[in-house]
């Protein structure tokens, strides 16, 4: 089991980030568990020590949250004094500057590349050895096997790999402007049947406008044609009637004329056998017609 004070305390090899940051997460199950302020506090000058060896500045700001955890935690029980807050500060980091340092490749760096060239050489012979177009590079691939090219295998393997890589080009821009005639045309070919269907729809539109035209005016001879046959027959209704009445009037005449006669002859007939009766003793009619035809012939 972890002792508490191999948690506070810096490991023999030497401080570092990583190893305040397991300590860290060991130091809160203790704390859960009833770790002293002392033990606390030694670990917070743990950390604040560390910043003299530590220039990166993303690793001073994960080290200034590990302090302001546990001077946090002090300040929650009560027991922060003013040097505890002030300690909550790392130390100014007092190693050599970053641009005077010497940068060596790490010996996992060499292994990586040493591993790349290894890769690369053999995938080389086996294209050499094949002439096939699957071990030919492309993108990031051919980018690092570029790094190599001093080797001759590798060198004939990325040349190879740039003419693939023209070719494609070419034929990526042969098809690229192959699609583009191609869908030119067919919008060209979508622009005419429009512009058919278009003028067809204007042409049917004029073609049903002349026959809207001529149905109203055949509707309008219709009710013309309509209204003078209604004109007609009223007339010749009219004229029936007329007709009718005058055949009626000529009937009434003549009936008057037939009754009149009779009148008359019965009365020639009483003269003549009673002169001494005179005039008096003729039908009204009578009287009235001789009155007549003799004031008219007193006229000429």
């Amino acid at each position: 089991m972890v002792e508490l004070s191999e948690v506070i305390s810096p490991p023999a090899s030497g401080d570092t980030v990583q190893a305040i940051r397991r300590s860290h997460v060991k130091l809160m199950s203790f704390a859960s568990g009833g770790a002293d302020d002392s033990s606390l506090r030694k670990f917070i000058a743990r950390v604040r020590l560390a910043g003299k060896s530590v220039v990166d500045p993303g690793d001073r700001l994960s080290l200034e949250r590990v302090l302001n955890h546990w001077t946090g935690v002090l300040a929650t029980r009560g027991v922060a004094s003013v040097e505890d807050f002030k300690s909550a500060k790392l130390i100014d980091y007092e190693g050599p500057s970053p641009d005077d340092q010497v940068q060596a490749p790490s010996a996992k760096a060499v292994l990586d590349k040493d591993r790349a060239y290894i890769r690369i050489s053999a995938l080389a012979r086996q294209w050499k050895a094949t002439k096939s177009v699957g071990y030919l590079l492309k993108s990031d691939a051919l980018r690092e096997a570029e790094q190599y090219a001093s080797d001759a295998d590798i060198k004939e393997l990325v040349d190879a790999s740039r003419r693939l890589r023209a070719r494609n080009g070419k034929i990526y821009i042969y098809a690229t402007t192959a699609l583009a005639i191609i869908f030119g045309a067919i919008a060209a070919f979508a622009y005419f049947q429009w512009d058919r269907a278009e003028e067809e729809s204007v042409e049917k539109g004029r073609l049903l406008a002349t026959k809207d035209l001529l149905l109203q005016d055949n509707q309008n001879a219709t009710y013309a044609l309509q209204e003078n046959q209604k004109q007609l027959s009223n007339l010749y209704a009219a004229l029936q009637l007329k007709a009718a009445q005058s055949e009626q009037n000529r009937v009434a005449e003549d009936a008057r004329n037939r009754a009149l006669f009779s009148k008359s002859i019965d009365a020639i007939v009483t003269l003549l056998s009673d002169p001494s009766s005179g005039i008096e003793s003729l039908p009204k009619e009578i009287r009235e017609a001789v009155v007549q035809a003799g004031a008219d012939k007193l006229r000429t």
